[in-house]
């Protein structure tokens, strides 16, 4: 019974110090994360962010940050669950509102997508990037006369000269190919 006991007490020992080795430091996180990131470690990423979560529940970065490293492993569900609780959390965050964007744009969910980057635009009026990318999701939900607005929106807050032309080169691409597959109206 001794015996027993004494295993109780160093088991209970053991999983207590594993316990509190497994905390999180915020500022190591980032950096750690960081590197997982690079490194393409997005598994382990994920282990580090859930005990961070564990222990600050209401700290909406890391629902963005493990949303992204689910998105990179193509985990729709778990990424968009992810963001969304972040934006419960932080409903001011534009980097999340055009995380979501983007996987909604990945997964050819073009109005959600340019619900988010409206969202963060509306945060973030001045950031050119969210110009550019709904940019190119309007002109894929063939609104053509928005997309060329938000191109030219971007060029003027510091798109690059040659990333705009780039950009209505492939609005003009996409409206031509929308033209072709819309069967002609008949008199």
């Amino acid at each position: 019974m001794k015996k027993i006991l004494l295993c109780a007490l160093f088991t209970s020992f053991l999983l207590f110090n594993s316990a509190m080795a497994q905390k999180c430091d915020l500022e190591k996180y980032q950096a750690k994360g960081q590197k997982y990131i690079k490194q393409n470690k997005l598994e382990q990423f994920i282990k580090e962010t859930n005990v961070c979560i564990e222990q600050y529940p209401d700290y909406a970065n890391l629902y963005n940050n493990r949303g992204t490293a689910y998105k990179n492993l193509k985990n729709f569900d778990l990424a968009l669950k992810d963001y969304t609780k972040a934006l419960e959390l932080d409903p001011k965050n534009s980097s999340v509102y055009s995380n979501r964007g983007n996987l909604y744009l990945e997964n050819l969910k073009y109005k959600e997508a340019i619900n988010d980057y409206t969202k963060a635009i509306n945060l973030k009026p001045d950031f050119y990037p969210l110009y550019a990318a709904r940019s190119l999701t309007k002109a894929l939900n063939k609104d053509f006369t928005g997309a060329k607005a938000d191109n030219s929106k971007a060029l003027k807050l510091g798109l690059s000269k040659e990333r705009y032309d780039e950009n209505n080169k492939i609005i003009d691409e996409l409206m031509q190919e929308a033209k072709t597959k819309t069967p002609a109206k008949k008199k």
